[in-house]
């Protein structure tokens, strides 16, 4: 009796690492596929509609952002950010601090960038690539605000690894999103690729 108890742990060990571990690690990274930014922010906007379908943050932006890293072989490192609330800010001189694009890059991009960089994972990748996703529109405001960002995310890494920083890409929705529109979360936004769009950002070189 006490045999069958060992052998039924072993194979229940088993069984965790095939069905549990192995897809974990298989989905922690890829190889040998270039990587697709657009497939990429498809995945941050399903991410965002699933948030607000479960928590219902209704008449507020949502959105988050990304970091992937690049190996010479092709295999793909990604570091997703937490999904933020975007509001308006109180403060008038700073009109667009507590909007999601720049708490994604204030709370997240920047620092993290600076701990890749510490802990020596930057110095593995080919390239960097940053991706920022807004469920609804970016504003004028945040567009201007950007131009900057490139450079300030370069200024956080070596500058080996600087030049290996390709230029941001920021993302929203192709048709208009009104969080405030009747019937939410019953429609569906975000199916495919079609249904978002790069947002074109002049970036300081």
């Amino acid at each position: 009796m006490r045999f069958l108890w060992v052998l039924l742990i072993i194979v229940a060990a088993l069984a965790a690492i095939y069905f549990y571990v192995i897809p974990f690690l298989a989905s922690s990274g890829s190889s040998g596929s270039s990587f697709d930014p657009h497939e990429e922010a498809l995945q941050l906007a399903l991410k965002v509609q699933d948030y607000r379908k479960n928590h219902r943050t209704i008449g507020r932006n949502l959105g988050m952002g990304e970091i992937v890293l690049e190996a010479s072989d092709g295999t793909l490192a990604r570091y997703p950010s937490p999904i933020y609330v975007g509001e308006k800010a109180s403060a008038s001189y700073d009109p667009n601090a507590n909007h999601s694009e720049r708490r994604t890059h204030d709370l997240f991009l920047l620092p993290t960038l600076k701990l890749l960089q510490d802990n020596g994972a930057l110095d593995k990748a080919q390239n960097i690539s940053i991706l920022i996703f807004s469920q609804v529109f970016v504003c004028p405001t945040c567009l201007a605000d950007m131009r900057g960002w490139w450079k300030a995310y370069k200024s956080e890494v070596s500058p080996q690894n600087a030049t290996r920083i390709q230029q941001p890409t920021v993302w929203e929705l192709t048709g208009s999103y009104n969080p405030d529109r009747p019937g939410w979360p019953q429609w569906t936004v975000v199916a495919n690729e079609e249904d978002v769009e790069q947002v074109s950002v002049l970036f300081d070189h």
